[in-house]
């Protein structure tokens, strides 16, 4: 990928993209962001159907080709540091921040104990994805449930289904 390429294809000028992002990693990283299904999803009175539906729209979007493949890269030791800074605030903190909301909001209803390691928890939802590309594993569908049924129980919840 280069500005030149980019801005070409959005018939402006290099000029102009250096005007709205630093570099290409924050340009990048945009791009990213923009394709990732992290939107915030507005919050129901259910916050297990809220947390499945969070779980989909993360699943969708390391779905995409490479998607995994680029997690890995921002885990190297030795990746530039450059592309690495913009990542989390755009990309990963905004997902686990919606989790941890979710998780919350659960655990003040009562829903969940509320001394719950709800931190540890939004670290499990998304690195079991993580682990199971790793480990060669299919992921379909049932992921989203299965990782919100067994987070929520190991929280002290009683999910519905």
């Amino acid at each position: 990928m280069s500005v030149s390429a980019v801005a070409a294809a959005a018939a402006t000028t290099r000029q102009a993209v250096y005007r709205r992002w630093r570099n290409k990693a924050d340009l990048a990283t945009a791009a990213i962001a923009a394709m990732s299904e992290a939107q915030p999803i507005d919050a129901t009175e259910d916050p297990f159907a809220d947390l499945v539906r969070e779980l989909v729209a993360f699943q969708k979007g390391v779905s995409r080709p490479g998607g995994t493949s680029l997690v890995g890269v921002m885990l190297q030791d030795g990746a530039d540091p450059e592309p690495r800074a913009p990542f989390r605030p755009r990309i990963v903190d905004p997902r686990r921040a919606r989790l941890r909301e979710i998780l919350e909001r659960a655990a003040g209803s009562g829903l969940l104990d509320g001394d719950a390691d709800l931190e540890l928890a939004t670290s499990f939802l998304t690195g079991s994805l993580y682990a199971l590309a790793l480990a060669g594993e299919r992921i379909d569908g049932r992921w989203p449930r299965r990782a919100a049924r067994l987070a929520w129980r190991s929280l002290g919840g009683r999910p519905e289904s």
